[in-house]
């Protein structure tokens, strides 16, 4: 009895010696730091002015949101200069986790990339077709749409009750409204079209270069010198008969915007983004108008994406990251924010303005921008030429020739 009392009173001193270890151990496990692993990604703030302060709002909720769930934070590192964030992308560093690419970039950067196509699948039918071929390279997905813009036909209600649906009916309406052909215009010019010289005046032309029935086509450079050199003479007829501005050539999209507000002019062709912004009550969007044949030809969108280095050290958080975006209710709040994440869904439920007639243009109208290599070179060679042309400093015959020559520079 007393053996069996003496046994007793050891077996409960050895609990009480392994629960106070188990405890120590659990205390000293809990008050260890884990550590904290940081995703960077690598950002370019002038790509998306002034969406670029809703980017960082995604990436802050994301951090409210999952970082504690998921064990890993997200940190943006903002580079200023494209060529710099292609060529470390391109070296292999192992500090970027995530990179944000554009239809003009992705060419470059697609073989240092993770393919997409494991977590995009599921979604891939929501997506704006457009949108998900912007960042296609080789039949494989590279990149994450977060925001998308599209040329669009902008015009004030009040004064266009049907907008114009070929480049006739265009002419017609802006010579309507241009004071010098008609003393009572409410406005001194007819029209304007975004032609700043750039990646983005270089897509719209792309996109009226569509819509009169030509393209940009490497195979045939007889046929596309025939298209732009059509397309350098409507916006040098639009200038030349004063039925657009004459300095607008150096306008950004937000000083065209304002000047739209201001009724310089009641139409306008430039991008779908920021139109929520505008202080006019009967704005609306319809397509750019088309060739006289009636053929709808498609606006060339421009996108900006996410996408994963091969050479990340943490490829894990990374797809993990973008999946959280994928289940929508970010990106659903990054739409009150100014962005337009191509995903049907997400705009057709929201209270984005005119996503209706933005989500037709999406699905009808549009296609992708030219994502080769060298595709900003020569957008952006296109819009100079096209600048140079509406001031007068050079020829149709000359502008054909300088085209030509850029064409041939990023043949394959």
């Amino acid at each position: 009895m007393e053996r069996s009392h003496r046994f007793k009173w050891i077996l409960i001193l050895l609990i009480l010696i392994f629960s106070s270890i188990s405890l120590i151990l659990l205390g000293n496990i809990l008050a260890s730091p884990r550590e904290l692993v940081t995703i960077k990604i690598f950002y370019g703030a002038h790509y998306f002015v002034p969406e670029a302060n809703s980017f960082r709002n995604l990436v802050d909720r994301w951090n409210e949101l999952y970082f504690r769930k998921e064990g890993f934070q997200v940190e943006i590192v903002d580079i200023d200069r494209e060529d710099f964030l292609v060529n470390i992308v391109a070296s292999n560093s192992q500090e970027v986790d995530l990179v944000f690419l554009t239809n003009f970039n992705i060419g470059l950067l697609a073989d240092k990339l993770e393919p997409l196509d494991s977590i995009l699948r599921q979604k891939a039918q929501d997506f704006y077709s457009p949108a998900l071929e912007s960042v296609k390279v080789n039949e494989s997905i590279y990149g994450l749409p977060l925001h998308t813009v599209v040329p669009v036909l902008v015009y004030r209600g009040r004064d266009i009750s049907n907008p114009p649906e070929n480049w006739k009916e265009f002419k017609a309406i802006a010579k309507n409204f241009t004071r010098i052909f008609n003393p009572d215009s409410p406005t001194p010019y007819g029209a304007a079209i975004y032609c700043l010289p750039g990646v983005h005046g270089g897509v719209i032309l792309h996109s009226i270069m569509n819509s009169i029935g030509g393209d940009i086509s490497l195979r045939n450079l007889t046929r596309t010198i025939g298209s732009l050199k059509l397309t350098f003479q409507l916006y040098l007829d639009l200038f030349s008969e004063g039925m657009m501005p004459a300095n607008m050539s150096s306008y950004e999209w937000t000083t065209m915007m304002r000047r739209f507000e201001a009724n310089e002019f009641p139409m306008m062709i430039g991008w779908s983004g920021l139109l929520e912004e505008m202080n006019v009550d009967d704005v609306k969007i319809a397509p750019i108008p088309v060739g006289e044949d009636g053929i709808q030809r498609n606006a060339r969108i421009y996108v900006i994406a996410l996408g994963i280095p091969r050479s990340s050290t943490h490829k894990n958080e990374a797809f993990k990251f973008l999946s959280t975006l994928l289940e929508g209710s970010l990106l659903e709040e990054m739409l009150d924010l100014g962005y337009v994440p191509p995903l049907k869904s997400l705009l057709l439920n929201s209270k984005f303005p005119l996503r209706d007639q933005l989500s037709e243009i999406l699905e009808h109208s549009a296609a992708p921008a030219i994502n080769i290599k060298r595709s900003k070179d020569l957008y952006v060679s296109l819009s100079i030429i096209t600048e140079w042309v509406i001031d007068k400093r050079i020829t149709l015959a000359e502008a054909s020739k300088m085209a030509d020559l850029e064409l041939r520079k990023i043949m394959p």
